[in-house]
């Protein structure tokens, strides 16, 4: 089950998203947060924003060979605005209908893994008691309940992670990739770093429902989720079929 230390953590990462940037910068310097640039990053003058559930994973080994993590947009520009500005930005997005479907099974499933590692405990805290994926998106139709899953990082709306703050929110990377068209996406990236040789994209974690996702949702839950990602479908111009 979740521990104080994982609650604070989540608190903390939740409000990073709608902070100013005096505010992340303190925290960064408290140590609350992490300074999310790496010499990975200034070495290659871009920032990769992982979207998760978005094969962030597999595009940050092919690129960088390196572990990838969790950061919006906004504390990479609050911890170094001018090379924030300079560098080339991008990220992955991923079909809402898909990318729910996909964290909900990554998470179900560790509901009685290993506690020592964090989205294990959130898993168990959240998703015990939870029969089924239908049953899982029913519940969200609870303001409150949706308010507290979608806080968490697997199920928060992917605008969130590339885009400023507040009701008039700006894009902040430069090219945003789509999961369904990753191999050219890709490529485009790979040639706007220079690279003339393309590293080959590893496997993602899972490949479950990759092409029969569609299979498993009713109408209900199709429309249930169109209401939980309505701003995602609608910026990114998804749609269920």
């Amino acid at each position: 089950m979740l521990t104080i230390r994982d609650k604070i953590r989540l608190r903390a990462k939740d409000t990073e998203f709608n902070s100013p940037d005096k505010l992340i910068r303190f925290a960064i310097s408290s140590k609350i947060l992490k300074n999310p640039f790496t010499d990975c990053d200034r070495e290659n003058k871009c920032i990769f924003i992982h979207i998760p559930k978005s094969a962030g994973k597999s595009v940050r080994r092919a690129l960088f060979a390196t572990e990838s993590y969790h950061i919006p947009a906004v504390r990479y520009q609050a911890a170094d605005p001018v090379c924030f500005e300079a560098y080339f930005k991008f990220s992955f997005v991923r079909n809402p209908w898909h990318r729910c479907l996909s964290a909900y099974e990554y998470l179900k499933k560790r509901c009685s893994s290993d506690m020592s590692f964090p989205d294990h405990r959130w898993a168990a805290s959240n998703l015990t008691n939870v029969n089924s994926f239908s049953d899982f998106l029913v519940s969200l139709e609870n303001p409150n309940i949706r308010k507290s899953i979608k806080r968490y990082i697997h199920f928060r709306d992917q605008i969130d992670w590339i885009s400023s703050p507040g009701k008039k929110r700006k894009i902040l990377v430069d090219f945003v990739g789509r999961y369904e068209e990753i191999s050219k996406d890709y490529t485009e990236i790979c040639r706007t770093l220079g690279l003339t040789v393309h590293p080959p994209l590893p496997p993602g974690n899972s490949k479950s429902h990759d092409q029969d996702y569609r299979r498993i949702y009713t109408s209900q839950m199709v429309d249930l989720v169109q209401d939980i990602y309505r701003t995602d479908i609608e910026t990114f111009g998804y749609e269920f079929e």
